[in-house]
Formats: structure tokens, sequence, C-alpha cells
């Protein structure tokens, strides 16, 4: 099983240790097997032209494939882990129309769907929301992505049809 965590930092092994105890006991399985990796938090910053939603050329460097820095990985990171979320906090000015900040946290998510296939619920099991929008004034026409895990409840469940061992969802 894989443990995938976002932090900026490595769980140290004192509290690997803790967590490895606690998980084989919760699923009642004194040997499994367990890793853990850490996803770094990616946190960028897309900034639009006063009144425009359309996502600058000079911006799109943020979200392209090829991109090296932190938030070209953005894409690719939530394309491998399909629990994690987007968090757009977008922002308009007071001076724009009220539209303005959900039609640029739209220009976003058809960006990330049409380059990356990120679709705003997850599949098969994974139906969560993978996009979490926020809109607000702001002193600049801008949209803030952070990479997120929303917390879910009764993450470990067992499987009816397989006589009670455990299931991770």
């Amino acid at each position: 099983m894989q443990i995938s965590y976002l932090s900026e930092r490595d769980i140290d092994r004192d509290g690997q240790a803790v967590l490895l105890e606690d998980i084989r006991r919760q699923l009642d399985y004194p040997t499994a097997e367990v890793t853990f990796n850490r996803l770094a938090p990616i946190s960028e910053t897309v900034t639009f032209e006063l009144d425009r939603a359309q996502i600058p050329p000079s911006q799109t460097k943020l979200l392209e494939r090829e991109a090296r820095h932190q938030g070209g990985r953005i894409g690719l990171v939530m394309k491998q882990n399909p629990t994690l979320q987007i968090e757009l906090q977008a922002g308009q000015t007071p001076s724009e129309i009220s539209t303005l900040a959900q039609d640029r946290s739209l220009a976003i998510q058809n960006y990330l769907q049409t380059q990356w296939q990120i679709q705003p619920v997850g599949s098969g099991s994974q139906q969560e929301r993978r996009y979490l929008v926020n809109t607000d004034l702001a002193t600049t026409p801008t949209i803030r992505l952070k990479t997120t895990i929303e917390s879910r409840q009764n993450a470990l469940t067992t499987d009816p049809i397989d006589a009670g061992k455990p299931n991770i969802k």
C-alpha cells in the first residue's frame, strides 16, 4: 500500500513508524507493506489582463507540460494523483464586471482539462471534485493555484464482498 501525502517536508522515521503501526492495526494486517510518498505542495499565481478572462500567453508557461518550475508540474502532479485537488482563488478588481473571477477560474479549468485531461470530478470510485473555486475582490486580476487534498470521511472502508478484508478507497 502506498500512502501519498501533501507536505513541505518528509515524515520522519518515528512518525512513519507510528503511522505504520496504526495503519496495520486498523487493517488488522500486521505484515502490511506500506510506503510513504510525499507530494510537495504547488502554489502559483496566474495574472490576467484587466477586464479579460483569457489566460495571457505569458502566463500559460505556469501550466505548460514543458515548464521545469513548480507551476508547470501542476497538471502532471494532478494527473498522477487522482485524489489531489486544485484550489483556485480567483480575484477580480472592484472595477471589473462581476463574473470575471468565475470566468477566469473556468479558463484555468478548461486549460487543464484540454492539456492534461483533468476532469471536474475524479473517475471511477474517485468522484470527488478536482477543482475547488473561490472568488473574491482583489487588488489585481489574478488566480492563485494551490494543490490540496480535501479531507474525506471513511477513507478506510470494508468491502462487504471480500469477507471483511479492508479496502482502501
